[in-house]
C-alpha cells in the first residue's frame, strides 16, 4: 500500500505494518509480479523501480521510462509493463521485465492519458484520457489501431478472456462496459456511480470492484460475466476519497485505501466493512501479493524396509504394496481388525499398519498414508 511518499507493507493475518519503503517523492503505483517475487513501483517524475517482495532495497531504482508517468499495467505473460505518459501528445511506453529495459514507445492521438489496460491475449491495450479513447496494438510494433470520443475515464479493468473491458467514467460518473473481443469503442453498459476512481477484480473475476472520490466514499460491486447495472450492489464505507483497492487471492476480502489515512476492509460476499484500519499520510495505491502456486506431490519411489528398521519407525507411503513375498512376516491393520496375509499384492484400503514380526528386506511403495515398523 502506498502514499505518495511512502510505501507500507501490510500482514493481512495481523493487519499490522510489518516494513515501509520511504523516501519516495511522487509514487503513482505499485505492480507485483504473477509469482509474487517482485514489486514495480512507479513515480512521476523519477521513473520506475524494482524491488524484491519483503525487501525495502531496489535492485533498479528510478529508472525513467518516458517521463510524468501516470499509471501504468502488465502485459497478460507479464513481460512487459505498459507506462502512460501523461504528455501532449500522450505517449505509452513498452517496459521489457526480462531486462528492465525500454523496448518501445507508442504516440497517441489523445493527449494527457489518465488510465489504460491491457487484453490479456495482448491484442490491445486501450488507452484513457479525458480528451477520449485510443487503442493500440502491443506487438510487434506499439502502433495505434483505433479512437473513440469518449472520454473522462480514471481507471481500466479487463477479463482474463478479453470479453470485457471496464472503465471507470468520472465525467459519465458512470463505469463504462465494453465488449473488448470486438475493441469496441461504444460501451454495452454504464451502471451509475458518482465521481467513480478505481477498479479491481476479485481473482476469480466473479466481481468487479469499484471506489469513488466521494466523503464518504462509495464501494461498488460489479457481477460477472455481464457486469451490467442490474448486478450492482453498492455500500457507504468509513473514509474518504477511495486511492486503491486490493483483493486477498481467497476471492473474500477487499482493502481500500483512502486518501484521509485509513484502510477500510470488506467481505466483498456480504458487502459489509468489517474494520477500518488508521495509518499515518495520504494513501492512494494498495496491492497484495498472488498466492503461491501449491507445490506439485512428487511421486515417491518404492521404498526398502532393512531387516535392522527401528521400532515404531514412521515411513510415508500410498497404497502399500507388498512386492516380495516373506512368509515370515504379518502385517496388523491399526484397528485390529485382522491379520493380513504377507503376500504380493497391493492392499489400497489398509491406512496405518505396523508389521509385528521380524522382518528380512522386503519392498513396498508407491507410498499413501503413513504406516509404522515394529
Amino acid at each position: 500500500m502506498r502514499s505518495s511518499t511512502r510505501i507500507d507493507i501490510i500482514d493481512t493475518e495481523t493487519q499490522e505494518v510489518v516494513n515501509s519503503i520511504s523516501g519516495l517523492s511522487s509514487s503513482i503505483g505499485t505492480l507485483i509480479s504473477s509469482d509474487g517475487s517482485k514489486v514495480y513501483v512507479l513515480e512521476f517524475s523519477d521513473g520506475i523501480s524494482v524491488y524484491p517482495t519483503g525487501s525495502i532495497t531496489p535492485t533498479v531504482s528510478n529508472m525513467p521510462v518516458g517521463g510524468s508517468h501516470y499509471t501504468f499495467a502488465f502485459s497478460a505473460d507479464g513481460d512487459y509493463i505498459y507506462i502512460a505518459n501523461r504528455l501532449t501528445p500522450g505517449k505509452v511506453t513498452q517496459f521489457r521485465t526480462s531486462d528492465n529495459t525500454i523496448s518501445g514507445t507508442t504516440t497517441l492521438s489523445i493527449s494527457f492519458p489518465e488510465s489504460l489496460g491491457v487484453l490479456p491475449n495482448n491484442s490491445g491495450v486501450y488507452v484513457f484520457s479525458s480528451s477520449g479513447l485510443s487503442i493500440i496494438d502491443p506487438a510487434p510494433a506499439t502502433t495505434e489501431i483505433a479512437t473513440g470520443i469518449l472520454g473522462g475515464n480514471r481507471a481500466v479493468v479487463v477479463t482474463s478472456d478479453s470479453s470485457r473491458l471496464i472503465a471507470a467514467n468520472a465525467s459519465a460518473s458512470s463505469v463504462q462496459v465494453y465488449d473488448a473481443s470486438s475493441l469496441a469503442t461504444t460501451p454495452l453498459s454504464s451502471p451509475a456511480i458518482s465521481n467513480p476512481r478505481i477498479m479491481q477484480f476479485t481473482p476469480d473475476e466473479q466481481y468487479a470492484l469499484i471506489g469513488n472520490e466521494d466523503d464518504p466514499s462509495t464501494f461498488m460491486r460489479l457481477t460477472g460475466p455481464g457486469f451490467d447495472a442490474g448486478s450492482a450492489s453498492s455500500i457507504i464505507l468509513s473514509g474518504d476519497r477511495v486511492g486503491g483497492i486490493a483483493v486477498t487471492s481467497d476471492n473474500q476480502t477487499a482493502y481500500i485505501t483512502h486518501f484521509g489515512g485509513n484502510v477500510s476492509v470488506v467481505d466483498i460476499e456480504t458487502m459489509v466493512e468489517t474494520q477500518l484500519i488508521t495509518l499515518p499520510g495520504v494513501l492512494r495505491e494498495i496491492a497484495t501479493k498472488p498466492a503461491a502456486a501449491p507445490t506439485p506431490t512428487p511421486t515417491p519411489a518404492d521404498i526398502e524396509v532393512a531387516a535392522d528398521t527401528t521400532q515404531g519407525e514412521e515411513i510415508v507411503g500410498q497404497n502399500l504394496q507388498v512386492i516380495s513375498d516373506q512368509n515370515t512376516v504379518a502385517i496388523e491393520e491399526v484397528q485390529n481388525t485382522g491379520i493380513l496375509s504377507p503376500t504380493v499384492g497391493t492392499y489400497p484400503d489398509t491406512q496405518s499398519i505396523y508389521i509385528i514380526d521380524n522382518i528380512t528386506p522386503y519392498t513396498i511403495g508407491p507410498p499413501i498414508p503413513p504406516f509404522w515398523c515394529n
